[in-house]
């Protein structure tokens, strides 16, 4: 009971951006997984295995050898399902998000880097500069921030006057396209 208290502690001091507050980001479960083992581990102890009528040397050493095959088929059933879409559609965590084939096979790209290699001197802006620089390694401007649901009015208002003294070319990714 000490390790759960202690893991909300330390879950609550690493969630403190907007990127991690992801519902399906492993930062929440590992702090869980001691906490959660252990309570098993009792609850079994205590609950489950002197119902059972075997003796309790054996039923202690099931649970092991249960838990053993647990601890080794899920993470390798884990790692199947990554890895199989990771290479159907590229990188599928959020972590290196523009290293997806829907980036990756963009006929923009090398459209993109031939601009870059004819006109080194122009300035570039990406509505993503991660993703421009992960393709063409390249440093980029933002653009004005926008929302998906804007119309042309709001556009021509945000955008006017820009991009200023500095003209150049604009590679713009549709958002989190997946």
């Amino acid at each position: 009971m000490f390790f759960l208290p202690l893991s909300l502690v330390g879950i609550a001091l690493v969630i403190v951006t907007g990127d991690h507050q992801d519902p399906y980001s492993d930062r929440y479960y590992v702090g869980f997984l001691a906490s959660v083992i252990v309570l098993l581990f009792i609850t079994l102890d205590i609950l489950v295995l002197p119902r059972l009528r075997m003796d309790m040397g054996k039923s202690r050493s099931m649970v092991v050898v249960l838990f053993a095959i647990w601890f080794l088929l899920y993470p390798s059933y884990s790692m199947y399902k990554y890895i199989s879409a990771s290479m159907a559609d590229g990188e599928i965590s959020n972590y290196n998000y523009y290293n997806r084939r829907v980036y990756n096979e963009n006929p923009a790209i090398p459209v993109f880097n031939e601009l870059i290699s004819e006109h080194p001197e122009a300035t570039f802006y990406s509505n993503y500069a991660d993703g421009m620089w992960f393709h063409t390694r390249r440093s980029t401007l933002l653009m004005p921030r926008t929302s998906p649901e804007m119309d042309m009015t709001e556009i021509k208002e945000n955008y006017s006057g820009w991009p200023g003294d500095k003209p150049g070319y604009i590679l713009w990714f549709l958002p989190r396209s997946n």
